[in-house]
């Protein structure tokens, strides 16, 4: 085989923004999809200062795929990626930056090295893949190994940043579909499958979703929280019983965190603490709450302004034995009085 050098059709600045951590992390995450397809590969990521190599064991990488959209994941819910790019913009990002990067492509037997270097064809810089035959030839059972050095670089601390099984952490809830919960340690850091996403002020939890549960784009950010907030009661419901009490604190202070949630996603121990706390006090979420309680022939005075979670909960008991539960207004019947 002689050397064949492909030349892709990307700008040297394409996406400026990104930086050496964006660039590892798509190896990672696309370490991560193939280890969810091959969970008995064995594949490894061996980290230290000046090298990093990551291992996909059994997997080949077609020449097909340096084609921008060339990629498998597309269709794939259960992948973290999907775009069909990622891992070209990290060799022009990385080879940008300085870093040399190394594919050994076991399965076509196959070194690729990426370059910036100069195109008659284009008149600019361009990025380029030399593929050279590898000495020992094809060996399916290695797969692909990527491999990314500099000088003096520390690749534990970049690892630590953007892989949440470098980290320590606590897992306070937990969804087989959605994903898991986080303690404080990690507030506001968004990980999907394990890949570190991006991280939000506003929140006081960190969240690990699966795969397909948020939609990133192909900066794998996320700038709004919605998503996050939305889906994330869903794995509150399933609060491991010793964070009851702090989970509980934080809803009553009024979290981001627990916009969204509504009382059939409270755990059952904490849906008996807020009854035990509040099942003989008058309870609103709003000032338009107290015509609602008026309109049920309940006198109000001194009202305790609560999570509108609390008040639901706390409303469909019956005030009395002769009462029936108060029904807040629909919205169609709040939209009428407008």
């Amino acid at each position: 085989l002689m050397d064949k050098t492909f030349t892709l059709t990307i700008s040297p600045d394409y996406v400026k923004n990104w930086t050496e951590q964006d660039a590892i992390r798509e190896f990672i995450q696309n370490w991560i999809d193939q280890r969810n397809q091959e969970p008995e590969a064995g594949s490894a990521i061996k980290s230290s200062k000046g090298c990093l190599i990551i291992d996909n064991n059994f997997s080949v990488l077609q020449r097909q795929t340096l084609l921008l959209g060339g990629g498998t994941k597309a269709d794939d819910t259960g992948a973290i990626g999907g775009f069909g790019e990622g891992y070209k913009i990290a060799l022009l990002v990385l080879t940008r930056l300085g870093f040399k990067v190394s594919i050994a492509n076991y399965g076509l037997g196959e070194l690729w090295e990426p370059q910036i270097s100069y195109s008659y064809e284009y008149g600019t810089d361009v990025l380029k893949i030399t593929c050279r035959q590898l000495q020992h030839g094809k060996n399916l059972q290695k797969g692909v190994s990527v491999i990314i050095t500099k000088d003096s670089y520390d690749f534990n601390v970049i690892m630590h940043n953007i892989y949440l099984e470098k980290r320590d952490f606590t897992v306070i809830a937990q969804n087989d579909r959605y994903g898991q919960i986080l303690d404080k340690s990690e507030a506001g850091r968004i990980y999907i499958g394990g890949l570190y996403i991006s991280t939000s002020s506003e929140l006081l939890y960190g969240y690990n979703f699966n795969p397909g549960i948020l939609d990133i784009g192909r900066d794998r950010n996320i700038t709004d929280t919605f998503q996050i907030r939305y889906a994330s009661p869903y794995v509150f419901q399933y609060t491991f019983d010793n964070f009851i009490d702090q989970m509980y604190e934080d809803l009553k202070s009024g979290a981001k965190d627990f916009d969204y949630i509504e009382k059939y996603n409270l755990p059952d121990n904490l849906k008996i603490k807020i009854k035990d706390e509040f099942a003989d006090k008058q309870v609103i979420s709003s000032q338009s709450d107290k015509q609602v309680l008026e309109d049920n022939n309940i006198k109000v005075k001194n009202p305790i302004v609560v999570h509108k979670v609390i008040r639901n909960l706390i409303w469909e008991q019956p005030v009395s034995s002769k009462a029936s539960a108060i029904k807040p207004k629909s919205t169609l019947d709040l939209l009428r009085e407008f």
